[in-house]
């Protein structure tokens, strides 16, 4: 969801340089790949730091509970689901890239004031 909504803001605001690209004859398709290189460094930086960030926590609070001694630190079990993480990590990424693939519009709509 905030993937989308940043990948539309960011086209939003880049619309004046599409037009510049297509006039200066850059292929139609050139929009919609940059769209979708966009939704990738914005989902992949976004999937990457909630791994970090979500890891410190879950190791701190898994760590207490599952000691022996009810929180002593006396063999604590932490087991970090790593397939888990790296899938979550790759998948949601991936379907951001797809969706924006199929939603953007490969061409620019006309714009009134460019009409002249």
């Amino acid at each position: 969801m905030a993937t989308g909504t940043a990948t539309g803001l960011a086209l939003t605001v880049a619309r004046p340089d599409f037009a510049t690209l297509a006039a200066l004859g850059a292929a139609p398709r050139t929009r919609r790949f940059v769209a979708m290189g966009s939704a990738a460094v914005m989902a992949g930086g976004g999937a990457l730091l909630g791994v970090l960030m979500g890891l410190a926590p879950g190791v701190a609070v898994a760590y207490p509970l599952t000691s022996i001694d009810y929180g002593a630190g006396v063999n604590p079990v932490v087991d970090v689901p790593w397939l888990l993480l790296t899938g979550l990590a790759v998948v949601v990424p991936l379907l951001a890239v797809v969706a924006t693939g199929l939603v953007v519009r490969s061409r620019l709509p006309r714009c009134r004031a460019c009409r002249g």
